[in-house]
């Protein structure tokens, strides 16, 4: 594994581990040895190229996944992620470890995933002066930087400087359901179908929770409402409502994963900062209405309003158990959009600073 080291070391920064969302990870096709960097926006064609994500009567994966190596994880990353933000922290070092969302986090390629983080962070500690290294998650990366934080704290502790939590999605998300009923449009109005979103048995764990939602309809069909609490029957009838050819095979492993959430106990001894965006109200649900699926949409409140893909409460799912170092909203930017804004950038960049200085106090 190669390790992307910046030209000069930064005296008064800390190294960085970006943990990306859907955007991170790579695949290897071992018919022709090439690699790909998975990212939504090239999902069709990935699916086409590969002759199928997964094989979920097999369990099998069409294709080989390998550890994101820099640079090229960083360079896929600069092409297709957050460039920009790579740019910014590059001086003081920046890597990045991408899970592979073709599997569901409960599965043996967590521990996979720990072992390749584990291992980034140690090669990231070796190149700049053994300094501890400052997490930054993006979306879906959060979920599993809390996973991984709690499955390790000890080793949290000596390694990592802090956790910046970039758009979590912790409470969940209504567009997850309109994802694998009839697809979404994401950014730059890229359609994706409801076919690709199936095949990704990890997005049962970005449902609506109940903790979050409570008892507000999350979705919708044939008159009959559900919440976050019931949303297992409005999964358990979908497959025969939604004409796909698989049916029950390829909803199962999205429905397994859905069940009650607790709130974790925040990291121990590790300061965490929470940075969302408010851009619009977003959905927190779906409808089958005139045969036809609608987005629920969260309450209209011009203070709260989501990023258009994570609604405020599940933006905002942890705050009152979590004591956050700072919350900081950035305004008029999506889900996807922040991770190249500058004022986000400049944030970020401010955050490592605080963090590198307490760091060169204590080891004084």
């Amino acid at each position: 594994m190669q390790t992307y080291l910046a030209d000069q070391l930064a005296a008064d920064g800390l190294p960085v581990l970006i943990i990306p969302g859907l955007s991170g990870s790579t695949i290897k096709n071992p018919a022709t040895d090439r690699k790909l960097w998975i990212n939504l926006f090239i999902l069709g064609a990935l699916k086409r190229y590969l002759g199928g994500i997964y094989d979920h009567g097999n369990k099998k994966v069409d294709g080989v996944i390998t550890p994101v190596e820099i640079p090229e994880g960083i360079e896929g990353l600069t092409l297709a992620y957050c460039g920009d933000l790579i740019t910014a922290l590059s001086s003081s070092g920046v890597s990045a470890a991408g899970y592979d969302w073709r599997f569901a986090p409960q599965e043996a390629e967590f521990t996979k995933w720990v072992l390749r983080v584990q291992e980034e962070v140690q090669l990231l500690r070796n190149a700049y002066g053994n300094k501890k290294v400052v997490i930054l998650g993006h979306s879906m990366g959060n979920p599993m930087t809390v996973k991984l934080l709690q499955s390790l704290p000890q080793w949290a502790e000596q390694n990592i400087a802090g956790y910046i939590a970039v758009v979590p999605p912790f409470g969940g998300s209504g567009m997850t359901l309109r994802a694998i009923t009839s697809g979404i449009t994401l950014f730059q109005g890229l359609e994706i179908g409801p076919s690709i979103f199936r095949n990704f048995p990890c997005i049962g764990f970005l449902f609506p929770y109940a903790n979050t939602f409570g008892t507000r309809e999350v979705a919708c069909y044939d008159g009959k409402s559900f919440t976050a609490d019931t949303l297992g029957e409005f999964l358990q009838i979908l497959p025969k409502i939604a004409d796909d050819e698989h049916h029950y095979e390829v909803f199962e492993h999205i429905v397994k994963p859905h069940r009650p959430h607790e709130i974790p106990e925040p990291p121990a001894n590790i300061p965490v900062w929470l940075i969302t965006s408010q851009y619009e109200q977003t959905a927190i649900g779906v409808a089958h209405v005139n045969g036809k699926w609608e987005n629920i949409m969260e309450e209209d409140n011009p203070i709260k309003k989501g990023d258009g893909i994570v609604p405020y409460d599940s933006l905002h799912a942890y705050d009152g158990k979590w004591n956050f170092v700072e919350k900081i909203e950035i305004p008029d930017v999506d889900h996807g959009k922040i991770i190249h804004d500058l004022v986000f950038i400049e944030h970020v960049q401010r955050i490592i600073g605080q963090l590198a200085r307490q760091h060169a106090k204590h080891a004084k």
